[in-house]
């Protein structure tokens, strides 16, 4: 049986050094077998940031989890993250909320919403939502390759606490690119840490932005295009 569409199943994150190649939003396009694929242009600078609108990091609040629920390890991470990760976090910052973003959410972790949780359901307009969060989080506990989730992040400028399962693979620095945790503990730790020192948010949202652009940019992504056509 064929998996079902999944918006937030493939992201392609364009960074820019251009303001005007800036698009704050999801285009949806056509990739093989004509299901959605999401294509995010985002920022590639501080300076791109703060010129198109998003907000500083006192203007910021709240944490932002965004994944299609059609793909299982996202489901888990959630289940994770609320039953073992949000008790000890909401000890330490008891106003603060997780909102979360994706279509096909089950049942079982639908009923898990609270006052601090909220399904948002698919959301075709992203930019919003990375503009005004002060975290982003991956919590992921399986899976494999490029974490879409964990770039389009970074190209908005929102600082990431993930597992090390959703960091691996990508070239990203602990501490410097990210904030990595595998224990439940530790994990609310970092999050709350990154969300009330605003010179370590600043160093992890500067760093993701270069690391889009170093390794996800328009000229990277040109470079490796003619590489392919090269060698073909």
């Amino acid at each position: 049986m064929p998996r079902p569409a999944n918006p937030y199943d493939d992201f392609e994150i364009m960074g820019s050094t251009n303001p005007n190649n800036f698009v704050p939003a999801i285009q949806v396009g056509n990739n093989v077998g004509g299901q959605p694929r999401a294509v995010v242009a985002a920022p590639g600078s501080t300076g791109e940031r703060e010129a198109l609108g998003a907000a500083d990091f006192a203007n910021r609040n709240n944490i932002l989890f965004i994944g299609s629920f059609e793909h299982p390890p996202n489901v888990d991470a959630m289940h994770w993250f609320i039953d073992e990760i949000f008790p000890v976090l909401h000890q330490l910052k008891p106003a603060l909320k997780l909102l979360i973003v994706g279509g096909g959410v089950p049942k079982n972790l639908l009923a898990k919403a609270s006052k601090n949780i909220e399904f948002a359901g698919f959301v075709a307009d992203i930019a919003p939502l990375f503009n005004s969060a002060r975290l982003s989080i991956a919590p992921l506990r399986y899976g494999a390759g490029v974490k879409g989730k964990i770039n389009s992040s970074m190209a908005f400028g929102v600082p990431v606490v993930a597992s090390t399962i959703a960091a691996e693979g990508m070239g990203l620095e602990d501490g410097k690119d990210v904030l990595i945790a595998d224990d439940p503990a530790e994990f609310a730790q970092l999050i709350s840490c990154a969300y009330d020192d605003e010179q370590l948010w600043y160093a992890l949202s500067n760093a993701g932005l270069e690391n889009i652009e170093r390794c996800f940019s328009f000229t990277v992504a040109t470079q490796q295009l003619r590489k392919i056509l090269e060698n073909s």
